[in-house]
């Protein structure tokens, strides 16, 4: 079975569903943060009686979808030119 760390120090199998502060440390980001997403339409989430969960997919869609991040190259410290 596959495994994933949610960021609570401890492996989990994978789910379909996630809470929001799994998410928050899934994607290292601030609870403030992924209210922000869901409020954009970025993320959606359900709600299953009173819990509040996002689906395992839209959060494989929202990755996806992030713009691969640009790096320059840097100098390397203490190397002659």
């Amino acid at each position: 079975m596959s495994m994933i760390s949610c960021g609570l120090g401890r492996e989990a199998p994978i789910r379909e569903l996630y809470s929001p502060r799994e998410v928050e440390h899934l994607l290292s980001i601030s609870h403030a943060g992924l209210y922000r997403l869901l409020g954009e339409g970025r993320l959606t989430a359900v709600k299953i009686g009173r819990a509040t969960y996002i689906p395992r997919l839209v959060l494989e869609r929202f990755l996806a979808e992030l713009p691969p991040a640009k790096m320059r190259a840097t100098p390397k410290i203490g190397v002659a030119a």
